[in-house]
């Protein structure tokens, strides 16, 4: 496994993101995805990304 993936595991297993309290763990997906592809949220605060050519 990358060294990458690792560390992004790592992050996101760390990261406070009780059910209902899931903001740290939006923070951090929307900064590792924001550069490759459009961040959008729902009204429960999902986050969706959507990369180029995907339908």
């Amino acid at each position: 496994m990358k060294k990458t993936t690792l560390n992004l595991l790592r992050e996101l297993t760390e990261a406070n993101g009780v059910p209902g309290f899931e903001s740290r763990i939006a923070a951090i997906m929307r900064a590792r995805l924001e550069d490759i592809a459009e961040i959008s949220s729902d009204n429960l605060g999902s986050l969706i990304a959507r990369m180029a050519g995907a339908s």
